[in-house]
């Protein structure tokens, strides 16, 4: 979560095109952990995705929940990716 904040920060400084260019490869970093059956990671990544949320505001969220749509949306992963828009929007 650290390194998330750091590096939201640092990409804050680009051009927007850019930025949102970056925090799509961050987000889908932190998607990817979601993928895992290590509940403690998923937690961390859970975490990850709200604190993210928080830090850019509501006009970019729509970023983080369509890469959650696009990486989560095959089998038993969907119950994760309602799980995960859930858990950002509360």
């Amino acid at each position: 979560m650290i390194l998330t904040n750091v590096l939201l920060k640092i990409i804050k400084y680009y051009p927007v095109n850019d930025f949102k260019i970056e925090l799509e490869k961050i987000i889908i970093l932190i998607v990817n952990f979601l993928k895992i059956k290590d509940s403690s990671l998923k937690r961390k990544a859970y975490g990850s995705l709200v604190h993210i949320g928080r830090l850019i505001g509501p006009h970019l969220l729509l970023i983080i929940i369509k890469e959650i749509i696009y990486h989560l949306s095959e089998g038993v992963l969907r119950h994760t990716r309602n799980y995960a828009i859930w858990y950002i929007l509360d």
